[in-house]
């Protein structure tokens, strides 16, 4: 499973099965397309998506180095979940390896 605190800041329930909150895709046109649920009632949280190659150098995929680009982040009415996506600038030949990382203030 995933830890509590991601659990919290995405809206779903520890207690309960679901599924993971971070979904990857790759379109037709080599570009890699990363969404995650983000509950807007967790202003105590701070989701930040982050990018890496190697696994030793990280940029925070809202940056202008990272290759990502923030698309939306959309919630449908009457919930108070959004969805956030980003987007590769350009199509990529490999995954690059991209995690979440939760931090409180």
């Amino acid at each position: 499973g995933i830890n509590d605190l991601l659990e919290f800041a995405t809206g779903s329930d520890p207690q309960q099965e679901s599924p993971h909150p971070i979904s990857f895709t790759l379109d037709e046109d080599g570009h890699y397309t990363v969404s995650y649920t983000r509950d807007l009632r967790t202003d105590d949280t701070t989701l930040t998506l982050q990018v890496s190659g190697d696994l030793i150098h990280w940029t925070n995929a809202a940056s202008d180095q990272s290759g990502m680009v923030f698309k939306s982040a959309n919630s449908p009415a009457g919930t108070p979940v959004a969805n956030v996506i980003f987007r590769s600038y350009a199509p990529h030949t490999r995954r690059p390896t991209i995690f979440p990382i939760i931090a409180t203030p």
